[in-house]
């Protein structure tokens, strides 16, 4: 029994590329319409179906053109499986690297956050940058430190973050944070990764704090 990339349906058969790629795009350009659509569908889709397909690939380790249960699921979830990270890196390249020159400076590591370099998250991210990835200093992330970011440890990151936190929010320098430390910055705390990852299980406004 077979998985189709449509999560909700099981087919008899294994999935083929066309059969994950056709309900991705239908379901996509059924939230456009008119110029919207046209535009949608030769930008952004074709990037996508480029990228699914690059997965796909290295997804099939038979090489017989199709997915089995086990092949999609690394297909779905690649950053789970070691085959699939090359691609990974590749696909995050291709997405970020500006200035194509195979790695990762600064400002493309900062992406939109570049613009707002006034922000005390703006500061953390830079300096986690510089202090937890980019390990030979050179100003970019290749290689190693490329996989070190996309695949990061939770443990590391986490830990990382919260030294962060302490070091930006803690403003009576007692090595803790009350709780008027906390609310005083919230939008740090928002923009954790943890905070991230919790909002979508329960999300509320920091407003109403």
């Amino acid at each position: 029994m077979y998985i189709s990339a449509e999560k909700e349906r099981v087919t008899d058969g294994p999935v083929s590329p066309q059969d994950h790629h056709k309900p991705a795009a239908q379901q996509k350009l059924n939230l456009k319409s008119g110029q919207e659509k046209e535009e949608l569908h030769n930008k952004e889709e074709e990037t996508l179906i480029a990228q699914d397909k690059m997965y796909f690939k290295q997804a099939d380790t038979n090489e017989d053109g199709k997915l089995d249960l086990e092949e999609l699921a690394s297909f779905l979830n690649p950053e789970h499986h070691p085959h699939m990270h090359p691609v990974l890196i590749a696909v995050t390249l291709l997405e970020k690297d500006l200035n194509r020159d195979g790695a990762i400076d600064e400002k493309e590591f900062l992406g939109e956050l570049d613009d707002q370099r006034g922000s005390e998250w703006y500061k953390v991210e830079v300096e986690r940058f510089h202090t937890v990835y980019d390990k030979d200093k050179d100003g970019k992330l290749t290689g190693d430190e490329l996989t070190a970011w996309l695949l990061v440890d939770g443990t590391t990151a986490g830990s990382y973050e919260a030294e962060s936190l302490l070091t930006n929010a803690d403003d009576d320098k007692d090595g803790k944070l009350s709780y008027d430390e906390i609310i005083k910055h919230h939008a740090l705390f928002a923009k954790t990764e943890a905070a991230q990852e919790a909002d979508h299980l329960h999300p509320y406004s920091h407003d109403e704090l």
